[in-house]
C-alpha cells in the first residue's frame, strides 16, 4: 500500500507516497448529501506522466450520490478524446443525477518535485471551478454520458476507480479534503497555504456556517 512519507511542511511520516502501480487507499464516507461540494488536496510528482494518472476519485449512485474524480492528464493523452484540449495539466470530472458527466480541464503546467494545491468546486450540475495553487484557471468544459466512477461512498486515493484500468498515480498526496459547501475567498486563500498538523483525511477547520 501507499508508504508514509515526510509532508510539505518536512513533517515526518505526514503524506502518502504512491508507487504507480499498485498503491492506492480506500476510504469508506458517508454519504455525501448532493451539491454543492468543494474538493482540496496537494499533490506532488517527480515526473509528468505519459498516460494519465487518477489522483483521487469518489463512487457515484445514480440519482443520490454525486461522483467525481481529478486526474493528472498525461504527455500522450487527449483528454476525453478531445484532440484540442489539452494533453497535460489536471481533469476533474463529476457526475450526479443520471449518468450525464461533467468534465472540466486546464492546461495548467506543473512544476515537478514541488507541492501543488488543487480545489475543484461543484456548485450545481453546471457550475464547475478548478483553482491551482489558489488561482482560478480557465478550463474546458464537455458534457456527455460516462462511468460512475465505482462504488458509491468510497473515496479512492491514486489509483482510478475499480471500473477504470490502469491510471496510478506516482507522487504523494496530502491534506486531502472535502466540503459539503463552496469555500469562502478567504477559505480559499487559507487552504492554498495551509501547513498541515497530521497526516490523512481532515475534516474542516471552518465553521458550516462560512460554507
Amino acid at each position: 500500500g501507499a508508504r508514509l512519507v515526510a509532508d510539505r511542511a518536512e513533517a515526518l511520516k505526514a503524506a502518502y507516497r504512491f508507487d504507480g502501480r499498485d498503491d492506492s487507499i480506500l476510504a469508506r464516507m458517508p454519504a455525501l448529501k448532493g451539491l454543492p461540494l468543494t474538493i482540496s488536496f496537494w499533490f506532488k510528482t517527480s515526473q509528468l506522466p505519459a498516460a494519465g494518472q487518477y489522483l483521487l476519485s469518489h463512487g457515484a449512485e445514480s440519482g443520490k450520490e454525486p461522483g467525481f474524480y481529478c486526474k493528472m492528464l498525461g504527455r500522450h493523452e487527449e483528454a476525453h478524446s478531445r484532440a484540442s484540449w489539452p494533453k497535460s495539466g489536471v481533469q476533474c470530472g463529476a457526475v450526479f443525477r443520471g449518468d450525464t458527466m461533467w468534465a472540466i480541464v486546464t492546461s495548467e503546467s506543473f512544476s515537478v518535485e514541488n507541492w501543488h494545491h488543487v480545489l475543484f468546486s461543484w456548485e450545481d450540475s453546471t457550475e464547475l471551478r478548478l483553482f491551482i495553487d489558489g488561482n482560478l484557471r480557465p478550463v474546458m468544459t464537455e458534457r456527455r454520458q460516462d462511468e460512475l466512477y465505482g462504488a458509491p461512498a468510497v473515496l479512492r486515493l491514486g489509483s482510478a476507480p475499480e471500473n477504470i484500468s490502469g491510471g496510478a498515480f506516482k507522487g504523494v498526496l496530502d491534506d486531502i479534503r472535502l466540503y459539503q459547501g463552496i469555500l469562502s475567498s478567504r477559505e480559499l486563500r487559507e487552504l492554498s497555504s495551509y501547513t498541515p498538523r497530521a497526516p490523512g483525511i481532515f475534516p474542516s477547520d471552518f465553521d458550516e456556517d462560512d460554507l
